[in-house]
């Protein structure tokens, strides 16, 4: 298992499009990072940078302190998993966890005996013990996979790098498989690197979470640190379902008080707003605020000490025990919130909202 860093890494194709710039990242021995971010965001560069198989156009990764350029790729001993199980068809699941083992650079260091006894553990590890004799074709999904991921782990990586590799199955066998994952990898004691477009599966898995647009860091954190502290408004939408609610808003003074201004929204900063307000430094006096759904409370009527602005129900959405409202906040604004599945107001019917927390950013 390796401490993997990457300095300065850039990733320029040939028709110049810069798929990973300037990037900085160190993953510890044994820790699993999600890279998280939308579709060419330069995730899969990133994975394929690690494995050798695609240059760096500039800046270097190391594993425990050793330039991996020094290295053939089937040097490294980095294993990848696919978003397609990439199985051979004419083998039976135990020939397809063997296939690595019997490759001919690998030959020489591995025994029948010793092929044998590294596939029967990692079967147990990933309850395929019973499918070893059948073909791809004979199994789900889910089983597939496992069978992919059984061929990646027999060689024991330094480093492991999974490249969605259950974002094209069902949700209840994505849900499954997540809680695997953790539990498996941790099981392991491997290096992961675990790219995904989606945040509930890189929560539920990493222990560290890098988010990537257009090849550029956007913020690095646990899962908690990132929910609880987006640093732009980029990560904030990405985080989230519903994802959070952004406005943009002037900041106006009236009567020594500073407000939040936009429309009929108008809502008093309070010491810590002013304190995040001024911390951003803004060259002009407009500022994009960000309220999650589940921080928005509605109420019927005006309530002392709460915020009472005004809105109008759009849309209604029902979600299992919960239901999605959009509320209409003046001419043009539309912000989400969610409530338990009974609460049903009518459309147009009126309302007003408090913001339990108030997020702000650069707009």
């Amino acid at each position: 298992m390796s401490e993997v860093e990457l300095k300065k890494v850039w990733k320029v194709y040939k028709n110049e499009v810069i798929a990973v710039k300037d990037l900085n990242l160190k993953i510890k021995n044994s820790s699993i990072i999600a890279i998280l971010g939308p579709s060419g965001a330069g995730k899969t560069s990133i994975l394929k940078m690690i494995a050798g198989i695609e240059p760096i156009t500039r800046g270097d990764i190391l594993f425990d302190g050793q330039s991996i350029k020094e290295f053939m790729p089937d040097e490294l001993n980095v294993a990848m998993v696919f978003e397609s199980y990439a199985l051979y068809p004419n083998l039976t699941v135990f020939e397809n966890i063997a296939f690595p083992l019997r490759a001919p650079r690998r030959t020489r260091n591995f025994r029948k005996d010793v092929i044998i006894k590294n596939i029967e553990e990692v079967a147990i590890i990933l309850q395929i013990e019973e499918l070893l004799y059948r073909k791809p074709s004979e199994l789900s999904g889910g089983q597939r996979q496992r069978v992919a991921i059984g061929r990646a782990l027999v060689r024991n990586p330094r480093v492991m790098l999974m490249d969605e590799p259950i974002g094209h199955l069902d949700a209840k066998l994505r849900n499954y498989l997540r809680g695997e994952f953790k539990n498996l990898f941790h099981k392991l004691n491997t290096t992961v690197f675990y790219v995904t477009h989606d945040y509930k599966e890189a929560f539920s898995i990493a222990d560290t979470i890098c988010i990537l647009n257009k090849g550029v860091i956007q913020q690095i954190g646990t899962p908690r640190d990132i929910y609880e502290n987006p640093s732009n408004d980029f990560v904030s939408k990405l985080i989230g379902d519903p994802p959070m609610n952004l406005i943009d808003v002037n900041v106006e003074e009236l009567n020594s008080n500073k407000y939040l201004s936009y429309e009929n929204l108008k809502i008093k900063m309070d010491k810590e707003m002013i304190s995040k307000y001024k911390a951003l430094n803004l060259s002009n006096n407009t500022v994009r605020i960000g309220v999650r759904p589940h921080d928005i409370k509605i109420t019927n009527q005006k309530e002392d000490n709460l915020l009472n602005i005004p809105a109008k129900l759009f849309l209604i959405s029902t979600i299992g025990k919960y239901n999605i409202l959009t509320l209409k906040v003046g001419n043009d604004i539309l912000m989400d919130t969610t409530v338990p599945s009974e609460i049903k107001p009518a459309i147009n019917e009126k309302m007003y909202l408090d913001f339990k927390n108030i997020y702000m950013f650069k707009p």
